[in-house]
């Protein structure tokens, strides 16, 4: 688990995912200069961008759970627009981390 007062994350979620060579995503994590050894910069970039008052889009389930979105710029070389996905199980707990990709406006 990579330590954030303001979430839950696991650790697998950037570096078997995000970073992993031919996961889904790791293509556009890879485009704009991260590497798979840039788990904690990742990380670290992420969380200096979390501000919950900025979530959008959010999706209610029937079982009290919703899902939000927050869009960063993420990036070592030309940072670009990414969604990143957030779960909360009910308003009091930390949002948990699902997935980030790219979103150009």
């Amino acid at each position: 688990m990579l330590a954030s007062e303001k979430y839950i994350m696991p650790r697998a979620k950037i570096q078997a995912y995000l970073l992993k060579p031919g996961g889904k995503h790791a293509q556009e994590v890879f485009a704009v200069g991260y590497t798979p050894n840039d788990v904690e910069k990742l990380h670290h970039d992420i969380e200096a961008q979390f501000d919950e008052s900025k979530a959008v889009e959010f999706r209610q389930y029937g079982t009290g759970t919703y899902d939000f979105n927050i869009y960063m710029q993420l990036g070592i070389q030309k940072p670009k627009r990414f969604k990143t996905v957030w779960r909360k199980e009910n308003l009091k707990m930390k949002p948990r981390f699902i997935t980030a990709y790219r979103k150009d406006e």
